[in-house]
């Protein structure tokens, strides 16, 4: 029975591939997802299985022996916490966000019945409160000077946030907010 053939290795130094690069990047995205305590669990394992991988991939470098040759569970687990993270900070988001229409709905239909907005959403202990699966997105209610108009806002992060505006005719709006595209919209009107 013939031997199937080895490849060569690489010279020590070849250059970085692809893998790598996508890699380094998921690490780098799991950076942005808000950090609570569950995704703050995937954050520290997608961290320490990148250094983990990065140091196997240091290794092969300095060695020759290319880093696909070998088992590298390093690279599998970054990719599997971050892909995990993210289904779950979406689904928390997304949760929150539905919290914060359902608040919304109930609060207008007050505001309708009664001619003036309530203090607090009904099951609101306080004006602030957070939602969602993991990560818990901060939610904040606030009620105009006259009784007749109310925001919930949920932060998403410092650059987006989505709001649900309701007031005393029962009509709830929603709008998403994103910093960057209104400082474009700003920097284009100013042009």
């Amino acid at each position: 029975m013939a031997e199937a053939p080895v490849p060569p290795a690489p010279a020590a130094g070849a250059p970085i591939g692809a893998g790598s690069v996508l890699l380094a990047l998921l690490a780098i995205g799991s950076a942005f997802l808000p950090f609570d305590m569950a995704t703050s669990v995937l954050w520290l394992v997608v961290w320490v299985a990148t250094l983990f991988a990065f140091s196997g991939l240091a290794s092969s470098r300095a060695t020759g022996v290319p880093a696909g040759w070998r088992a590298q569970p390093g690279r599998y687990l970054v990719i599997g916490s971050t892909l995990l993270a993210t289904v779950l900070a979406i689904a928390s988001q997304e949760l929150a966000d539905g919290f914060a229409r359902d608040s919304a709905r109930e609060a207008a239909a007050v505001c309708a019945r009664d001619g003036a907005c309530p203090a607090l959403p009904a099951g609101w202990e306080r004006a602030s409160e957070r939602a969602g699966l993991t990560a818990r997105y901060p939610l904040r209610y606030s009620r105009s000077e006259d009784g007749q108009s109310f925001q919930i806002g949920v932060e998403h992060n410092l650059d987006n946030a989505f709001f649900v505006y309701g007031d005393a005719s029962g009509a709830v709006t929603e709008r998403h907010w994103d910093r960057d595209a209104e400082l474009a919209a700003e920097a284009a009107a100013g042009d």
